[in-house]
């Protein structure tokens, strides 16, 4: 693999910076060694990452980047042996990423290993050069979530290839491909037990809002089978061309929200329930139903996945599910030092349970304002 060229800058830097006799010598802000190196902004601050991270400089808030000891030798990185592991993940400070990571540490520390973390955005390019900066940091293994793959990426993968260097499990969001270790959600299970629980409530008209075909989200795509087989096992008719939403997370999601409450309302039988991708779609949903004077859920039952914050004390109350992103970070962070540690270890994909988390709106005594959310976990083990 050839040196990126944040390595390469890495190294200028220490030979033009911390070849120095003084120790804690401050060195030149990033603006400055942007504008003396004519590179851009993140390869210099990947250039000073990696350097704080083997120890040549430390990175002071508010104060700037300074040597810690004479470097009159380079630095050799970190070798398999450093005890370093890396997750890479999507949005790294977006909240199910945060609990994988707590879950990922937890299990590092115990084990005597420190946790590098890495930022994918939403692009498979950055989540590539993501891992390629780890790896070249000298971590001995990697987690990663990976950005959900459009389907004419997925030949030319560069998890199929390029990461075979050092042993990684991929979790939540990895696709049959690419094949190795993996920690998945049972959300296949998931997506029946959701529909399952709509059904017995009453509704027969149950619409699903997913994102485009043209991304593969390993996640969406087993709930939707799982919302199939539900319809199939209760007897009740599919029809994807009216029922069944799609569209692209690029979009303006108030546009294309409105798009398909107009399509569904407009129907002879309009759906009495929708079932959203993730929570915070599901508050965006119930808000426009509400602003198009339609009751929730008396007259429209909307759920969403994930248990996250936003939609935690919402009211009208949202049924979610409640998957234990920690332990799914504790999976993975096991299975990759058990593959670091051991001679052999076999491919093989672990299977998590996700509950339901059912909320439903109950009386308070008079004299208190609002509502309270009574919670049931409805477990499908």
């Amino acid at each position: 693999m050839s040196t990126p060229l944040y390595g390469r800058i890495k190294e200028q830097i220490r030979v033009d910076y911390l070849q120095v006799p003084e120790e804690s010598r401050q060195i030149p802000s990033e603006r400055e060694l942007q504008e003396q190196y004519q590179v851009s902004r993140p390869t210099i601050s990947k250039a000073l990452t990696v350097l704080a991270t083997e120890g040549a400089l430390v990175r002071q808030q508010r104060r700037g980047n300074f040597a810690t000891v004479p470097q009159r030798e380079p630095v050799v990185r970190a070798s398999a042996t450093s005890r370093q592991i890396g997750y890479v993940a999507p949005l790294a400070g977006e909240e199910l990423i945060q609990r994988c990571f707590r879950g990922i540490d937890r299990i590092a520390h115990r084990r005597g290993y420190q946790v590098l973390m890495g930022n994918a955005g939403n692009s498979v390019e950055h989540e590539r050069e993501a891992v390629r900066d780890l790896i070249a940091s000298g971590v001995c293994g990697l987690v990663i979530t990976p950005v959900p793959r459009r389907r004419e990426t997925v030949v030319n993968d560069y998890l199929t290839s390029e990461v075979s260097e050092v042993p990684f499990v991929l979790a939540d969001t990895g696709l049959p491909q690419h094949g190795g270790l993996q920690v998945l959600f049972d959300n296949r299970r998931l997506g029946y037990a959701m529909t399952e629980w709509l059904i017995k409530e009453g509704h027969s008209r149950i619409a699903l809002l997913s994102y485009t075909g043209e991304v593969l989200h390993t996640p969406l795509a087993a709930r939707f089978e799982g919302y199939r087989d539900a319809l199939r096992d209760f007897g009740i008719v599919e029809d994807n061309n009216i029922l069944v939403g799609r569209f692209d997370t690029a979009l303006d999601h108030d546009v294309a929200l409105n798009q398909y409450l107009d399509q569904w309302q407009g129907l002879k039988e309009p759906p009495t329930a929708i079932i959203a991708p993730e929570d915070t779609l599901a508050v965006e949903l119930v808000t426009l139903l509400k602003s198009r004077g339609v009751r929730v859920p008396e007259d429209m039952r909307v759920v969403g996945f994930d248990n996250r914050s936003t939609a935690r004390y919402f009211d009208p109350p949202i049924p979610t599910s409640a998957p234990d992103f920690e332990r799914l970070g504790e999976t993975a962070c096991d299975l990759l030092l058990e593959s670091i540690e051991s001679p052999v270890v076999h491919p093989r994909t672990v299977v998590l349970d996700v509950p339901l988390l059912i909320r439903r709106a109950v009386s308070v005594p008079a004299e208190r304002n609002g509502t309270h959310a009574n919670h049931g976990v409805l477990s499908f083990r």
